[in-house]
Order: structure tokens, then sequence, then C-alpha cells
């Protein structure tokens, strides 16, 4: 089973070649799922000095709804329990939470199907949401919040719209940004991508689109020039202007980080 890219820990070492790409990237993202199961004080540690050595902000992605009645198994229900983790973990080395990027609550909490599914409305969900933010902002009180959400149909802008507005009566606030997570088979995805960015700019908040390679590349390559076709197809034909660009993967490609002078590596990317 694959755990991300066979040198990841590589990336912070003393002389690690991605220098060139590092002087482009202003976040780095871990997830909060990663801390404190599956990483020691000491790596962690390791990460985030370099990261800030680098002048990049750290950011945790996470599930910010606690499963209850429903949600039990889906994605983006982890809830304030996984929050205290890493929180704890990463105040035990010293670092500081710039950034958090909700993992899709509201399609996994209004949109998505299943015998676990919760079918709630955009104001539950952010009511819902309330706990997590108040965890890490104990915590960190400087840090903000942002959203990722996945392209699935039916998913649209007028969702992102309400969504928006019921997260801002919430929490007080409104989110940072809109991270796109597409479903490139999805017909018409940059229209969809385009109606969403005109909604943050209407609201004030940054959009962004990770790009990503397809689940079934049998290659490093294949994957990479996958994603850097779609990178062109949304901006340069498609008229695209993200605030933000976000490289990630959940598949087992590409399977290294190092060396930036590969054009299989992510680094390369």
């Amino acid at each position: 089973m694959f755990t991300g890219s066979d040198d990841f820990f590589d990336l912070f070492e003393a002389g690690a070649a991605w220098d060139e790409a590092a002087g482009h990237i202003k976040v780095f993202k871990l997830y909060g799922g990663w801390t404190p199961d599956f990483v020691s004080d000491r790596q962690l540690r390791r990460a985030v000095e370099d990261i800030r050595r680098r002048g990049m902000a750290l950011a945790v992605e996470a599930g910010p709804l606690a499963v209850g009645d429903c949600g039990a198994g889906m994605e983006s229900f982890a809830g304030p329990d996984e929050a205290r983790g890493f929180v704890e973990q990463l105040q035990r080395i010293g670092a500081t939470v710039d950034f958090v990027a909700f993992d899709e609550p509201l399609y996994f909490a209004k949109l998505a199907d299943g015998p676990a599914a919760c079918h709630w409305d955009a104001a539950r969900i952010a009511r819902e949401i309330v706990e997590y933010v108040t965890v890490v902002r104990t915590a960190y009180p400087a840090a903000r919040f942002g959203d990722i959400e996945p392209l699935i149909a039916p998913l649209d802008a007028d969702d992102i719209d309400e969504w928006l507005v019921a997260y801002e009566q919430a929490v007080g606030e409104p989110l940072a940004f809109i991270h796109m997570d597409i479903d490139f088979a999805r017909p018409g995805w940059q229209e969809v991508a385009l109606a969403i960015e005109a909604v943050g700019d209407r609201k004030g908040v940054e959009t962004g689109l990770i790009y990503t390679g397809p689940r079934e590349a049998a290659t490093d390559l294949e994957w990479i020039q996958n994603a850097g076709e779609r990178v062109k197809e949304y901006e340069v034909m498609g008229g695209g202007k993200p605030d933000h660009v976000v490289f990630q993967s959940w598949v087992d490609h590409p399977d290294r980080v190092l060396p930036e002078t590969d054009p299989t590596t992510f680094t390369g990317f």
C-alpha cells in the first residue's frame, strides 16, 4: 500500500535538490490525520523547521466534522478530537499553524449519499464546524481557515455561494479561501470552476485549483503530463485565473519528490 512519495522526508535534508521549486511555493501543507499517529516528533520537527527555513507558511488539511448520528466512515468526519491530537503534537515541537484547510465538509455532509450520509444544509454544517475552529484557535489564535470542495456533480457555484454565507454567519468571519478538487471527467468542469472563481471575486474569498494527474496513470511521467495538460486547459485555453495553485496527489504517483531536475518528480513538475 502506498503512503506517499518514497523520498518525502528527503525534502527536508540539508542540500535537498529543490531550491528553485521551493522558491515558488508559499505554503506547505501537511495532513491532520498524519500527525501524531504516523509521524514522530523528530520527523515532524525536522520537516517544520525546514519549511520555516525556506520561508513557507505551514498549513494543515483535516476533516472538521465530528461523527454523531451520521458521518461514520465518511470523508471530512474526523472532528475536534483529531484537531486536538495534531495541535498537541505541533505545539510540543514548537510549530505554528498558519492555515487550516477543511477537507470537503460541504459535499460530504450535504450531497454525498450512503448509509452514513447526513444530508445537512449549509447552515447546519457551518454550525458543526464552530467547535473545530475553537479548538485550533485556542492554540493558534492567528490561524486562518479555508475549505476544499470537490467539483463532483451536482455541486456548483450556487452551492459555494450559499456555503460562504452560511460559514461567515456561523463562525463570525469569512473563509480565507476555497480550493477546488476537480472531477476532471465532469463535463464542463472548466465552466463550473470559472463560476466559482467569480463567486470568490464577489465575496472577497480567494480561490484555487488542485492540479492532479489521473488515478489510472501507469507511470509518474504519465501522471505529471496529464496534470500539466489540465493546467494549460484551464489557465491558458480556458482563461482561468486562480489565486492559488495546489499540487497534490492521492494515488501511487509520482513516486518521488526529488530531484527537481527530473521531469518525473513532484518538484520537477
